[in-house]
């Protein structure tokens, strides 16, 4: 073993430790009783757990009200103001669009300008 002395209670007990017998298997030893809960005396009561808290907090760019507010709406609330951000977003790109056109177009016209000029020169 780990070179430990043992000292038992009487003759008994180091018969059956020298034939190596489990003493959770021999009924009158302590392990016995603690490993099959005979005799417990006093019960561990559950140890209580806190439930979580959940805090209700404010986010970035977002406050509180807000927060509630956009939670507390309805499905088809939702859906109108997604459906205005959409068409918002359809216009602005439209716009854009025609600000680029309009900006080509008037790059086309002044580089053409030039080689009409020369054109007539000759």
């Amino acid at each position: 073993r780990d070179c430990k002395a043992f000292r038992f209670v009487d003759g008994k007990s180091a018969s059956l430790f020298l034939r190596k017998r489990n003493p959770r298997r021999i009924a009158w030893t302590s392990a016995y009783r603690h490993a099959h809960k005979k005799g417990l005396i006093v019960e561990k009561s559950k140890r209580r757990t806190r439930k979580a808290y959940k805090a209700e907090r404010a986010i970035v760019g977002m406050n509180l009200e807000s927060l509630r507010a956009k939670r507390n709406q309805g499905k088809n609330e939702r859906q109108a103001q997604r459906d205005l951000a959409l068409r918002e977003i359809k216009e602005k790109k439209a716009v854009d669009k025609a600000k680029k056109s309009a900006k080509k177009a008037a790059a086309a016209q002044k580089a053409a300008a030039p080689a009409a000029r020369q054109q007539k020169q000759r």
